[in-house]
């Protein structure tokens, strides 16, 4: 962790490493029946990075990068047709952010801006790898306009949710032997109008 600029820049890093033994999974095998399989262990190791930069008073900036890297290791023979070169499910070798606010005052009170983007690569949903239910990589953006009244008493706020109507499979099974697969996609484009009111 740092800080830079007169504190102007804040940096933080940080380098993880998670060894799992006796590792238990749940998947559907080929006649669609839900079993409980033994992978042995599994590696995963990653780095995440972290800054946030104020431009000036009203405009800040910041960026976060997370990296994965993980396998299944040390299984049994009998477990080397199920485990031998797949991909740990739900474990996207890299995810990134981007986000950004302005505030600037008006009569009453101030208006704040914000947007926000999340980059997620490609990932699995099934432990089988399959590709019918596997996640392609997507990216989301978010967008916030607020009006804080004086005082902090209340807030108004207009925001959206997934702007450009991204989808991709958050979830999902795959039962091969009976050429069957379900899908489960996110949640579409929204948008919503908040208001806060503090009472003390």
């Amino acid at each position: 962790k740092g800080s830079l600029l007169d504190g102007m820049l804040n940096l933080n890093a940080n380098y993880f490493q998670n060894d799992y033994r006796d590792l238990q999974v749940t998947a559907i095998n080929p006649a669609g029946i839900f079993v409980l399989l033994n992978a042995a262990s599994a590696k995963i190791h990653g780095l995440e990075l972290e800054s946030n930069l104020k431009i000036n008073k009203a405009w800040q900036v910041g960026l976060n990068l997370g990296t994965l890297n993980s396998k299944y290791t040390n299984y049994s023979a009998a477990n080397v047709a199920v485990f031998d070169g797949k991909n740990v499910k739900q474990a996207p070798k890299l995810q990134y952010g981007l986000n950004t606010s302005y505030r600037f005052p008006v009569a009453g009170g101030n208006l704040v801006l914000g947007a926000t983007l999340r980059h997620v690569g490609e990932h699995e949903q099934a432990l089988n790898n399959s590709p019918l239910i596997r996640t392609h990589a997507y990216t989301l953006v978010d967008a916030r306009a607020a009006f804080e009244a004086a005082g902090g008493k209340w807030t108004l706020a207009l925001w959206s949710k997934n702007l450009g109507d991204t989808r991709y499979i958050t979830g999902g099974f795959d039962i091969a032997g009976l050429g069957i697969a379900d899908a489960y996609l996110n949640v579409p484009r929204t948008y919503g109008l908040d208001l806060r009111y503090r009472f003390w």
